[in-house]
């Protein structure tokens, strides 16, 4: 039997069991995974926004329905119903029981780049 196991330090076990008289013995291997559009956003506030507001994630995204957005990164317009990214930004309460505020943005396809560097202003 093979398999993977994603580790919290997101690196990669790949295994396989022999089993040999009732017991297992478990060969792996470690392999580093690639980190994810959200883990590299994650935290991060928007230059425009209070420090309260951070990324939460990152999504690629496409619509069915017409219409177009401004990209945050970029200032370019962004049609909906073409490839873009959605970023999630979060304003988390102090109060326990007063909920988040969440906000979202527009990125355009391929303006990652870009993303990270206006992001930095807010640093």
């Amino acid at each position: 039997m093979a398999g993977e196991v994603v580790r919290p330090d997101n690196s990669r076990l790949a295994y396989h069991h022999l089993s040999c008289d009732g017991f297992t013995t478990l060969q792996s291997r470690l392999s580093p995974m690639p980190e994810s559009r959200t883990q590299r956003f994650r935290g991060r506030s928007p230059p425009d926004r209070d420090d309260e507001w951070a990324v939460s994630t990152v999504a690629r995204r496409t619509t069915n329905r017409d219409g177009a957005a401004v990209c945050a990164a970029t200032g370019e317009t962004v049609s909906l119903s073409e490839p873009h990214f959605y970023v999630t930004l979060v304003c988390e309460s102090e109060y326990r029981f007063d909920p988040a505020e969440y906000d979202h943005l527009v990125v355009a396809k391929g303006a990652l780049g870009e993303l990270d560097d206006w992001l930095e202003g807010g640093e």
